[in-house]
């Protein structure tokens, strides 16, 4: 399973300037049950409120795009802010292992927490092809949910992810 992730969707992982595999912001822990690990970038002083919605983006994006993109029925996701000191000087980040969320849920269980929250019929209907750019990319219903300024927000949709969060979900 986990080369299918690198095989079956060519847009999956790179889809994203954020979450590179080539710089280890992306890894498989294990295939089965797929378990994959994301390391968002944070810098040093940012506010925690910028640090708790970029790690939970990444957490998203990792989930929703494996269930998009593979045929996998159930995903692990960790995602981990990893902090430099700067955008500048990115030698020796820390990992913010405190800061930790752990996603595990299935095909059927994520589809049920955006439908809780916007009108879609599947989990495709999360992104949908650019006429201009001819790529796919998220829809501004997936939108709605995946950033704070809008509405129902990122808040509503962590809260709608609650029970499938099994680390420190905060």
């Amino acid at each position: 399973m986990a080369s299918s992730i690198l095989t079956t969707s060519p847009q999956w992982p790179r889809a994203s300037t954020t979450i590179r595999q080539r710089a280890g912001d992306f890894s498989v822990i294990e295939s089965s049950p797929l378990h994959i690990q994301l390391l968002p970038s944070t810098f040093k002083g940012e506010p925690k409120e910028v640090i708790h919605d970029t790690n939970w983006r990444a957490a998203l994006y990792g989930a929703y795009n494996t269930f998009i993109h593979t045929d996998a029925d159930h995903v692990i996701v960790d995602a981990i802010p990893r902090q430099y000191v700067s955008m500048v000087n990115r030698k020796d980040p820390k990992l913010l292992t405190s800061r930790q969320i752990t996603l595990d849920m299935s095909r059927e269980e994520a589809l049920e927490a955006v439908q809780g929250l916007i009108d879609v019929s599947t989990l495709q209907d999360l992104k949908a092809k650019h006429p201009k750019w001819d790529f796919y990319g998220w829809t501004d219903d997936w939108n709605s949910i995946y950033y704070s300024d809008q509405q129902p927000g990122l808040g509503a949709f962590i809260h709608a992810l609650q029970p499938y969060c099994t680390h420190s979900c905060q």
